[in-house]
Parts: structure tokens; sequence; C-alpha cells
């Protein structure tokens, strides 16, 4: 189970929408954390907001599964995290 510690203070006047301020993108909501040692499981991780997630936790040193219906979109997607991971 991935456990978050409390999000960080906005800045003032800034606009909040769904637990997450606008002006955040998925690295800035999980920056500083390190997930060495957990498993995330990740639906839809072959695009769109999966993917952006499955991205952003295998950045964080996250042990990702990622659950997909199409296998040849998740292998290329796959490899794009893993090229995006070595130029990091």
């Amino acid at each position: 189970m991935l456990h978050l510690s409390p999000e960080p203070q906005p800045p003032p006047n800034t606009p909040k929408h769904h637990n997450f301020y606008i002006d955040e993108d998925s690295h800035g909501i999980v920056k500083n954390k390190d997930f060495t040692g957990y498993r995330a499981i990740v639906v839809g991780a072959n695009r769109g907001l999966g993917l952006e997630i499955a991205r952003t936790l295998a950045f964080r040193n996250c042990h990702v599964i990622m659950a997909c219906r199409d296998v040849g979109q998740a292998q290329s997607v796959l490899v794009s995290i893993q090229n995006e991971m070595v130029k990091y």
C-alpha cells in the first residue's frame, strides 16, 4: 500500500481542484518522495492518466506493474519510460 505524507502548503491564493493544485503536475505532487521498496499496479498504464501515473511512480523508484488491455501498446510505453529514465 502506498502512503503519501500530507501535501505541502500551496502558495497563497492558489486555486484548488480535487485535492491538487492546478499548477502542479504529477511530478510536483510526489516531489521529494522516494518509493523504493513500494509496488503499484497501475490500470490503463499505456495512455492518458494511467501512463502519467506509471511514469511518475517509475521515476520515483517504485516497482510499477502496468495493467493494460493492449500488450503491444504496453510494451512500447514500457520501452519509452525506460528510455526516458536512462536519459534522466
